[in-house]
């Protein structure tokens, strides 16, 4: 499973989804441990509706496994009439 994205649930298979959710629990037990997991590693994020939540949530998790980001976000402009679309 190394190198692969996550793109969609769909392109896992049963198996693979299992050891994500033990991985993501090990994580959750000793953060410590995966202190370094992305050291010297960029991560690029699209964020295609501005989400303050879930962007600073990826910002955090990524500087917590030692890694960097780089963030693209739509223009303001766009935010203001999306907004009018989201609860």
């Amino acid at each position: 499973m190394n190198g692969k994205d996550f793109l969609s649930i769909r392109d896992f298979s049963p198996s693979e989804i299992q050891y994500l959710l033990i991985l993501s629990r090990q994580v959750k037990a000793d953060p410590t441990a995966y202190s370094g997991a992305l050291r010297r590693q960029t991560l690029a994020m699209i964020f295609e509706k501005p989400s303050l939540r879930t962007r600073v949530t990826f910002d955090v998790g990524i500087q917590q496994l030692g890694g960097f980001r780089s963030t693209s976000l739509p223009p303001r402009s766009t935010w203001a009439s999306a907004s009018r679309f989201t609860t």
